[in-house]
């Protein structure tokens, strides 16, 4: 979970944007928080809900890799002690594919990721 105001530190906290991040983050949000009642702003567009969360001095969790760009430049702060949740990544290509070159793609993305 990312915040632009380093003493926003909670779901709870009514700056919290909350983002549609799949079905699987969904179900990791409600494993960790519960039946905690979703934030009053909501998005299912992680770019919009940066933009958001930068101009509302809010929080939300994203993508580590989008947002780290503001981390460095200190627009964006990792809230301390909350949860981390993964971002699956899937390939999907034809079986009769240059299997050379999906393997080289595969190699790339890992790499990217990392």
């Amino acid at each position: 979970m990312v915040a632009a105001d380093p003493a926003l530190k909670s779901v709870e906290d009514p700056r919290f944007v909350y983002v549609d991040w799949g079905e699987q983050f969904n179900q990791d949000f409600r494993l960790h928080f519960g039946d905690l009642r979703k934030a009053a702003v909501e998005f299912d567009a992680g770019p919009v809900a940066l933009q958001y969360v930068l101009s509302s001095n809010g929080a939300a969790y994203g993508r580590l890799r989008t947002a780290q760009r503001f981390l460095d430049a200190g627009k964006l702060h990792l809230v301390p002690n909350m949860p981390r949740f993964s971002y699956p990544m899937y390939a999907v290509y034809s079986h009769d594919s240059d299997q050379a070159l999906i393997k080289d793609a595969l190699e790339c993305l890992r790499l990217e990721v990392s």
